[in-house]
């Protein structure tokens, strides 16, 4: 996407804590602006929506090929 990836851990709880604690399947959390979310009224400021489809197109693309 031409950008440098942010590496940032959080605290929560996911369907990854299962697989990865359990199932030692690796799992990977990716989103847009991790500071608006999940909190009353959160949002996806509409700038990110091209780049975040683009995105999630191609990581789909690249599995189902």
């Amino acid at each position: 996407m031409g950008k440098v990836p942010l590496y940032n851990y959080t605290r929560g709880i996911t369907d990854a804590n299962i697989f990865a604690g359990e199932g030692n399947i690796p799992c990977l959390h990716l989103g847009p602006h991790q500071e608006v979310a999940h909190q009353k009224n959160e949002y996806i400021p509409l700038d990110c929506l091209r780049p975040l489809s683009k995105m999630y197109t191609l990581i789909a693309a690249n599995f189902l090929s």
